[in-house]
């Protein structure tokens, strides 16, 4: 990814460094010196108060005092690396003494990354904390940039497998499931059904009222689709006005038809349809055609199974509209308007 593929936003939050210092003097002048990096300053005036600010805040750095009474310096330094929150937290020692070998190797053992001898120069504290605030802000924007290019994968993930106008699966995704349901029926030994569907009396809704109203109309028809149908079951849309439903993994035979009925009246019944360009909601009614295919009675794969249910789509039409037809898989029909 280049930087013209994704723009970072206006501006991420503003890295916060906390200081903790016992002396409110000191709490002040580092107050001060901070403020002139872009960054927000906490402050705590104990370890206890430190802890609690660790746990309530994202920091970019941490300036300790180490002499405080109650908890010192490297106390909460521990206390913090032993959050998993904290292991990378950048602590900047400040102390009024020059540390041995010994205090410096646990320093840096419980997190220390650097050092200030007070009084400590302007210049040098400043320095010293904006390479944290630098690093900082360069995790902030790769960790934008990494969830923005995942964001933007599975938008065009979603984008290539869904319909735009409906939101329903696209004939990609629905032969996708498709292939999962027959392999799950398989290995539990039971039953799924894909019904092709078409609408019919379409065609006369868009050339009265016009195209907005088709797209609504098909919206509509969408949101009949998805109330009628289980959390494991799929719609989805071809284009145009044909749609398909995969029931999976329903309980028999004997239950899918009073479903499928149910189900195609529901279509039926009229819609009520508000346009921009009219000047009270307009009712149409549309019928519905729907061709079933039944695994593993009709057909035993998914290539099979979807020509089964599109011939049995086809006699629904040619019988004349507005029913439903299995092919059965002995190659009769069966039809119910």
């Amino acid at each position: 990814m280049n930087d013209h593929d994704t723009a970072l936003p206006v501006s991420l939050p503003r890295p916060k460094v906390l200081v903790v210092d016992d002396t409110p003097a000191k709490l002040i002048r580092t107050r001060i010196i901070l403020k002139k990096l872009d960054c927000e300053v906490l402050e705590a005036r104990g370890g206890r108060e430190a802890l609690q600010t660790f746990q309530q805040h994202d920091l970019a750095a941490v300036v300790l005092d180490v002499q405080m009474p109650e908890m010192d310096g490297f106390a909460v330094a521990e206390a913090i690396a032993s959050d998993t929150r904290g292991r990378k937290l950048p602590i900047i020692f400040s102390t009024a003494t020059v540390f041995d070998d010994a205090n410096r190797i646990r320093a840096y053992g419980t997190g220390a990354v650097d050092f200030i001898i007070e009084p400590s120069d302007e210049t040098i504290l400043l320095s010293k904390v904006r390479v944290f605030l630098e690093l900082y802000r360069s995790r902030q924007e790769l960790a934008w940039l990494l969830a923005e290019r995942t964001r933007l994968a599975e938008q065009a993930h979603h984008d290539a497998t869904h319909d735009g106008l409906t939101g329903l699966p696209n004939r990609r995704l629905l032969l996708d499931r498709l292939a999962q349901a027959i392999e799950r029926a398989r290995r539990r030994d039971s039953l799924i059904a894909l019904i092709y569907i078409d609408i019919d009396d379409f065609k006369p809704v868009n050339d009265r009222y016009g195209h907005p109203a088709g797209d609504a109309l098909l919206q509509a028809i969408t949101r009949r689709m998805r109330e009628g149908l289980r959390k494991m079951d799929t719609a989805a849309r071809f284009g145009g006005d044909e749609f398909a439903i995969l029931l999976d993994d329903p309980l028999s035979a004997q239950d899918i038809w009073p479903r499928i009925e149910d189900f195609a009246a529901q279509i039926r019944q009229p819609y009520v349809l508000d346009l921009q360009d009219h000047a009270s909601p307009v009712t149409v009614t549309v019928g519905a055609s729907l061709g079933i295919a039944l695994f593993p009675y009709d057909a035993t794969d998914a290539d099979a199974l979807i020509r089964c249910a599109d011939n049995a789509l086809y006699r629904a039409k040619q019988q004349g509209k507005n029913r439903w037809v299995r092919a059965c898989g002995d190659g009769t029909p069966t039809s119910t308007t």
